[in-house]
């Protein structure tokens, strides 16, 4: 870049002066070895002036060889600092700094470059964070029910469940075996004897007790009532225990537990063995007319097969028979064949169609 003339301060008269210097010189001729019109332009010093840029440089005076910057004006004075004898470096000194001037408006942005080519693979980084889960999908349809697995290894027993409620009482078992004897009872004090009551009902023999001593003889009496029953002797011990009971019926059903989680879905079942697709029906239809029997076929695209056809006769008549609804050799195809059982005059068709599609090995 050409050293250019700083900008004089508002409050000097430079530029003034130097206008002057260059409007005499103007009429001045060109001084012998001065450039000649012509020449090359960077041989030749041009004064420029300043038109476009920043406010504190519109008007500055810049001296260049060749032409002026793009944003400049020439200042047509041929062979003029070679005329005046000014040297560059006397119109380029620099004057004070003048304060700074506004801040210009930001330039029009400019049109996006072509992109450029990919930069290499970089490293992988290092794994992130598990993320939060997603929320459960809708529960897909249930697959086809895999192969049964073998039995697996019995897992632990689990806790003891609580106590049922229980049972009703069993029936009461067979009475146990009768108990010894208790030891006899003292013998009370003969009564005195009473009138003869009516007899009573006999009771249970006792065990006889042991022999009393012999009273004194009393005198013969009437014989007196019978005596109360003494006191029943105490308890004997408890015997043996008898057989267990039957056990009672089941009590009532509990009620069902929750309904466990949904377990994953099973592996897909294999692939199936190919089908038939490319499904189609190809028709053909023959001339009308009376002609009498009549053979049609149609044959399938390459590579297809006839699955089925038929033959239809295309006129509504007693006397037309189809004779012939079959597959053409190795089932390319399918044909049809009719005839007038008795004269027909009048004209008739015989259409046939095959029913094709690609059939897997």
């Amino acid at each position: 870049m050409a050293p250019s003339v700083a900008r004089p301060n508002r409050h000097q008269l430079a530029t003034p002066c130097l206008a002057a210097v260059l409007a005499c010189s103007a009429l001045l001729p060109a001084p012998a070895g001065a450039a000649q019109e012509g020449a090359p332009e960077k041989r030749r010093w041009v004064l420029c002036v300043e038109t476009l840029g920043p406010s504190r440089t519109i008007g500055d005076l810049n001296a260049r060889r060749g032409k002026c910057k793009r944003g400049a004006r020439q200042l047509k004075l041929p062979g003029l600092l070679d005329l005046v004898g000014l040297k560059v470096g006397d119109l380029n000194r620099p004057g004070p700094r003048g304060p700074a001037g506004d801040k210009g408006p930001a330039g029009s942005r400019g049109e996006t470059g072509p992109v450029g080519p990919p930069g290499s693979q970089g490293e992988l980084g290092a794994t992130g964070p598990a993320g939060p889960a997603g929320p459960v999908g809708l529960q897909g349809e249930m697959g086809p029910a895999g192969p049964q697995g073998g039995v697996g290894a019995a897992g632990p027993a689990g806790p003891v469940g609580p106590a049922g409620p229980p049972g009703e009482t069993g029936p009461a078992g067979p009475p146990g075996g009768t108990g010894p004897a208790g030891p006899p009872g003292g013998t009370g004090p003969a009564g005195p004897p009473g009138g003869t009551g009516p007899a009573g009902p006999p009771g249970g023999t006792g065990p006889a007790g042991p022999p009393g001593g012999t009273g004194p003889a009393g005198p013969p009496g009437g014989t007196g009532p019978a005596g109360p029953p003494g006191e029943t002797g105490p308890a004997g011990p408890p015997g043996l225990q008898g057989d267990l009971g039957l056990p009672g019926p089941a009590g009532p059903q509990g009620s069902s537990g929750p309904v466990g989680p949904t377990g994953p879905a099973g592996p897909s079942g294999p692939a199936g063995a190919p089908g038939v697709s490319a499904y189609e029906i190809v028709t053909a239809t023959s001339s009308s007319n009376s002609t009498s029997p009549k053979t049609i076929t149609v044959s399938c695209p390459a590579a297809k097969l006839a699955l089925g056809g038929g033959g239809d006769v295309g006129l509504a008549s007693a006397d037309l028979a189809l004779q012939l609804s079959g597959p053409l050799a190795e089932g390319s195809g399918w044909q049809a064949r009719a005839n007038e059982t008795d004269g027909v005059s009048a004209n008739w068709t015989l259409s046939v169609f095959a029913i094709c599609a690609s059939v897997a090995p």
